[in-house]
C-alpha cells in the first residue's frame, strides 16, 4: 500500500513537471531516451499496477498531452510514441487473465475523450484509426478477470460501465474534421459498430434454431463464434478455456483487421440495442451524404439481424429499436443513396465519352456499383419487419405474453414501418430492377395475410386493413408529378394486379361463407374485411395508363382484351379529361355479381353501389 501511494505520489509529480516543463526538456540530450522510460512505466503502471497507480499514470499522461499536443513543445514523433503506449496498455488490458478493473477501463476512456475533445487537431488519420482499435478492444473486454458479474447482475446493471463509456465517446468523436472524412473514417467508425450486431446472445439463438436462421439473409456471418478456443497442441480441435472465469472469443478487428479477443457476454442484446441507436444518432445527425450512401446496405444488413430476434424474443427491446433505426435511416439514407447513384452515373458516362473522343480505353473509375445490392437488402431488412412470419405471429400466443401497452407499440413501430415502405421506398425506387419493385409490393400484400391473433389479442386484424389500403394508395398514385428518382406509374402497374387479385380472393372467401345455401355465420373479422374491400373499390381511381396496362396484359398476367376495347370505346364516347377511372371494377366484375348472391343486406347494399359504378365506368349507366 505505502509503495503504492509512493508510485502516485511520483507519477503525479512527473505529470506535473513535464506539463509545466517539457517545452524546454525535450532540448536537452537523450530526452527521448528519457521519454520512452517513462511511456513504458506508464503501460506498466496501467496493466499490472494498482487501481490507484494505473488511474495516477492515466492522468500524468493524459495531462502533459492537452498541454501541448499540437505545439512545437512537442514535436511529432513524441506524439506518436504516446499514442502507443496507450495502445500497448489498451493491449494489455484486453488480455485474456487481465486484472485491470472497471474503474480503470473507464478512467482510460475518459482520459482519451478528454485529449481528443481538447485536441482534436493533434490526431492525425493513423492516430483516429488506432483510437478506434482501442474503443474496439475495450468494448469487446469490458471486464478483467474475476470481475464480470452474473446474468441477473448484469441485467439489473443494464449497459457495463466500460461500453457505456465507449459508447459515449464514439457519440463525440462526430463531426469528423473534411481530412479524416476523405481518409474513410466515417466508414471505419460505422463498420465497427455494426460487428456488434446483433450481439452475442442472437447469434447463438440464430445458428440453434432453423427458423430464425431462415429470416437471416443469404451468406450472413456471424461476428462471434463459438465459447471455444482453438487446442493449443495445434491439432485445430477446439475446448473450453480452462484458467479463466469467463470464455474468450476469437474474430478479427474491422479497423486493422487484427485477431481480437471478445469476452464472451461482452456483446449482449443490451450492448447491441445502445448500439443501434449509436448508429441512429451518428448516421441522423452527422454523417455526410456519401457515407449515407456508402453505408446504407451494411447498416440495414446489421439491423435486420437485430429485427429477426423477434421470433425468439417478442418482448426483446433489441429488435425495436433496430426497427425504429430502420425507419429513420431508410427516410433519410434513400435519398442520398439515388443522389450518390445518379452522380457516379453521370461521370461514368463522361468518362465514356472522353474515352470515345480521345479512342482510348475507358479507365473510368467511377464504375457504378451493383444497383440490386441496395434494394435486394432493403427488400429483405422490410420483409424482416413486416413478413416475420410464423415464428411470431402464426397463432398469435407470442403476444399473450407482452402487456396491451406493449402491444400498441409494436403495432404503431410496424405501421411506421409500413409508412415508410410505401411512401419513401417505392415512391423513390426508379433505379430498382422491376423484380425488385414488384417484391417491395409484395411485402404490402403479404401484410394482408396476418393471421388474426386470438381473442383479447389486438393488432392482426387491422394491420391487414391497413395493408389493404395501402395497396390502393400504391395503385391510385400512378400519374402523380414525379422527381427524378419517383416511379409512381411504375409502381402502380405492378400494384394493380396484386390488388385485383387480393380483393377477388377476399371476396370469394366470403362468399363461401355467406352465400344462400352456406350454414353457420361469418365472423366478424371477416364481415369487417369483407367491408373494408367494398370501400376501396368504391373510392379508387386509376390513371388511365395503368388500367391500360393491365387490359393489355404482359408476361406476368394475361391481359383482358374486352376490357380493354370497351375502355377504349368509352373514352371515345365520353369526355375524358381527366384520365382518371375506375377501370378496376370492370375486372372484379365477375366476382361482384356473384357477391349479389351475399345473404347479408349491408353486403349486397355494397355490391350494387360498386355494379352501379361499373355501368357508368362503360357509360350504360347515367352518371346523373
Amino acid at each position: 500500500k505505502q509503495w503504492d501511494e509512493t508510485l502516485v505520489l511520483s507519477l503525479n509529480g512527473m505529470g506535473r513537471l513535464l506539463r509545466t516543463y517539457l517545452a524546454v526538456l525535450v532540448t536537452l540530450d537523450g530526452f527521448e531516451a528519457r521519454w520512452d522510460a517513462f511511456l513504458s512505466f506508464f503501460e506498466d503502471s496501467v496493466a499490472d499496477g494498482s487501481r490507484e497507480v494505473a488511474v495516477a499514470a492515466i492522468g500524468s499522461l493524459t495531462s502533459i498531452l492537452q498541454g501541448h499536443a499540437g505545439a512545437s513543445g512537442l514535436p511529432r514523433p513524441l506524439w506518436k510514441r504516446a499514442i502507443k503506449a496507450y495502445v500497448a496498455a489498451v493491449r494489455g488490458a484486453s488480455k485474456p487473465g487481465s486484472k485491470v478493473g472497471i474503474k480503470t477501463r473507464v478512467e482510460l476512456i475518459s482520459a482519451l475523450t478528454k485529449l481528443y475533445t481538447a485536441r482534436r487537431a493533434a490526431f492525425d488519420e493513423v492516430d483516429m484509426r488506432a483510437l478506434l482499435a482501442l474503443l474496439d478492444a475495450l468494448a469487446r473486454s469490458p471486464f478483467a478477470e474475476g470481475e464480470q458479474p452474473s446474468s441477473a447482475m448484469l441485467a439489473a446493471m443494464g449497459l457495463p460501465p466500460t461500453q457505456k463509456a465507449v459508447l459515449e465517446f464514439v457519440a463525440q468523436l462526430a463531426p469528423f474534421d473534411d481530412r479524416h472524412v476523405r481518409a474513410g473514417l466515417w466508414g471505419a467508425l460505422f463498420h465497427m459498430l455494426v460487428a456488434y450486431l446483433p450481439g452475442e446472445e442472437a447469434l447463438k439463438v440464430q445458428k440453434a434454431e432453423p427458423t430464425m436462421q431462415a429470416l437471416l439473409p443469404n451468406g450472413s456471418d456471424a461476428s462471434v463464434d463459438t465459447a471455444l478456443v482453438v487446442n493449443g497442441n495445434g491439432s485445430g480441435e477446439k475446448e473450453p478455456v480452462h484458467g479463466l472465469h469467463m470464455q474468450i472469443f476469437q474474430d478479427a478487428c474491422p479497423i486493422t483487421g487484427q485477431r481480437v479477443e471478445t469476452m464472451a457476454g461482452a456483446l449482449s442484446s443490451a450492448f447491441a440495442e445502445s448500439v443501434s441507436n449509436c448508429i441512429l444518432l451518428l448516421y441522423k445527425e452527422h454523417t455526410p451524404t456519401e457515407t449515407r450512401a456508402s453505408m446504407f446496405t451494411p447498416i440495414l444488413k446489421a439491423l435486420q439481424q437485430c429485427i429477426a430476434t423477434r421470433a425468439h424474443a417478442p418482448e426483446g427491446s433489441l429488435w425495436r429499436a433496430a426497427a425504429n433505426a430502420l425507419v429513420v435511416i431508410t427516410r433519410i439514407g434513400l435519398p442520398a443513396v439515388n443522389m450518390h447513384a445518379q452522380a457516379m452515373a453521370q461521370n461514368q458516362m463522361k468518362d465514356e465519352a472522353i474515352a470515345n473522343m480521345t479512342g482510348g480505353a475507358d479507365k473510368s473509375k467511377s464504375k457504378l456499383h451493383n444497383p440490386n445490392a441496395v434494394w435486394e437488402q432493403l427488400a429483405t431488412t422490410f420483409e424482416c419487419l413486416l413478413m416475420p412470419g410464423v415464428a411470431v405471429h402464426g397463432d398469435g400466443t407470442e403476444a399473450l405474453n407482452l402487456t396491451a401497452e406493449k402491444r400498441r407499440e409494436d403495432e404503431e413501430l410496424e405501421q411506421s414501418g409500413l409508412d415508410t415502405l410505401c411512401d419513401v421506398a417505392l415512391q423513390s425506387c426508379a433505379a430498382a430492377p422491376d423484380h425488385l419493385r414488384q417484391r417491395l409490393v409484395r411485402i404490402v400484400d403479404c401484410g394482408v395475410d396476418r393471421p388474426i391473433p386470438p381473442e383479447g389479442i389486438s393488432g392482426g386484424e387491422r394491420f391487414s386493413h391497413v395493408c389493404l389500403r395501402k395497396l390502393y394508395v400504391l395503385c391510385s398514385r400512378g400519374g402523380e408529378s414525379e422527381g427524378p428518382h419517383a416511379c409512381t406509374l411504375g409502381i402502380a402497374r405492378h400494384a394493380l394486379p396484386i390488388l385485383i387479385h387480393r380483393c377477388q380472393t377476399i371476396m370469394d372467401s366470403y362468399f363461401e361463407q355467406d352465400h344462400p345455401s352456406a350454414s353457420g355465420n361469418v365472423s366478424r373479422s371477416h364481415f369487417d374485411e369483407m367491408m373494408c374491400v367494398m370501400e376501396v373499390l368504391e373510392t379508387m381511381t386509376l390513371d388511365s395508363r395503368v388500367s391500360n396496362w393491365m387490359a393489355e396484359g404482359n408476361d406476368d398476367f394475361p391481359g383482358h382484351p374486352g376490357i380493354a376495347s370497351a375502355l377504349q370505346n368509352r373514352r371515345q364516347l365520353t369526355d375524358f379529361k381527366d384520365k382518371r377511372e375506375q377501370a378496376h371494377l370492370l375486372f372484379v366484375y365477375p366476382t361482384l355479381v356473384k357477391c349479389v348472391g351475399c345473404r347479408d343486406p349491408r353486403i349486397r347494399e355494397q355490391v350494387g353501389k360498386l355494379l352501379l359504378l361499373a355501368g357508368k365506368e362503360l357509360a350504360i349507366v347515367s352518371s346523373a
